[in-house]
């Protein structure tokens, strides 16, 4: 995966002046949220690290992946710990337990498998023009209105109080996470063997999550800004949408460049495609058979719906949520792996 000096300058000129352009005109902060996210995005296509291949591939028996995951999340783990202990008014990804969270992380589950791809991974095979991708995240942004709409009413009666082991247990719950994530990697990295570029990808992910934290004052979360957008789009063709939570809101009151989240999954898109420019691997593709259509669509509603009952998606409520020490991103967990399950026999329907 070597970037050749042509095509990296070819790649690194444009993005310098785009960066420069944000600093002057939107503030040095601004600037750094964006170079983090192109960094993610970079990151992510360079390894062509996935969450619902992953999930499938664990269903399946080969665990390689599984032992990268609990490696991302370890190292995500750790960062947060010191980030949190040395800046107390950040805030972690802590949310109520509830059913919104089983039922969500459920569909999102099957959504994920229905489409072949995450958020995240929507995002960057978008960069790396996928237009199959571009289809799941427009199915995603529409499934997420009447799910944050149902959030705020039906399912908001369902919740219990959130449980996080870092408040509860303090360090020896953030020694016992830790340890339970290198169990995990011990165990798979023996038996299924390891991969360094997923494991080098894993490390730079739960470092640059940490210095999203650091930045933002909250961890990276894809779903939110999808919402944003999907609310937005809804606005400007003239569609009452609501409620929706401040956040959402805000998005749309600050601008789409201005709201961290939005920028962040714009910059993924954009540093995906910017690696792919360097590997000389961008090209446009399209599968156009039926039934692929549909399962995609499918599985961009309901990861859309699952994601704003939650709140959160792989990334803001699995990753994000694990290493917030939060319990409902341990129960995301579980439900999302039922999900899969039940999505790739869906699946079967839709090839």
């Amino acid at each position: 995966m070597k970037l050749g000096m042509g095509r990296g300058v070819l790649v690194m000129v444009p993005l310098l002046l785009c960066l420069t352009l944000l600093d002057v005109r939107l503030g040095p902060r601004t600037a750094a949220i964006a170079t983090i996210g192109i960094l993610l995005g970079m990151v992510l296509m360079a390894a062509r690290f996935s969450f619902s291949a992953a999930f499938a591939n664990w269903l399946g028996g080969e665990r390689r992946t599984l032992a990268a995951h609990a490696v991302m999340l370890l190292v995500g783990s750790l960062v947060f710990a010191a980030l949190l202990y040395l800046e107390p008014g950040l805030r972690p990804n802590v949310y109520p337990l509830s059913l919104g969270v089983v039922a969500g992380a459920f569909l999102f589950g099957v959504g994920m498998q229905l489409a072949a791809a995450c958020a995240s991974s929507s995002l960057y095979l978008t960069g790396n023009g996928s237009l199959n991708a571009v289809l799941v995240l427009l199915a995603f942004m529409a499934g997420s209105l009447p799910g944050e709409v149902h959030r705020l009413t039906f399912w908001s009666h369902m919740t219990w109080p959130s449980f996080s082991i870092l408040e509860h247990w303090g360090w020896q719950g953030v020694a016992g996470q830790c340890a339970v994530l290198v169990g995990i990697i011990w165990w798979a990295a023996r038996h299924h063997g390891f991969d360094r570029a997923l494991w080098a990808a894993a490390c730079l992910l739960g470092v640059l999550n940490g210095l999203v934290l650091l930045l933002t004052h909250r961890p990276w979360g894809v779903s939110t800004a999808m919402a944003g957008w999907g609310f937005e789009a809804a606005r400007i063709l003239g569609w009452q949408v609501g409620p929706v939570s401040r956040g959402v809101a805000h998005m749309a009151e600050v601008g789409l460049l201005r709201h961290p989240a939005s920028l962040l999954n714009l910059a993924v898109v954009v540093g995906a495609m910017a690696w792919s420019l360097g590997q000389g691997t961008l090209r446009l593709r399209f599968d156009g058979r039926p039934l692929v259509l549909l399962g995609q669509l499918t599985g961009g509603l309901l990861m859309g719906y699952g994601s704003r009952i939650v709140p959160g998606c792989n990334i803001g409520a699995y990753f994000s949520g694990i290493a917030s020490f939060s319990a409902h991103g341990w129960l995301w967990l579980i439900m999302a792996l039922c999900g899969s399950a039940a999505g790739l026999r869906l699946k079967t329907w839709f090839v």
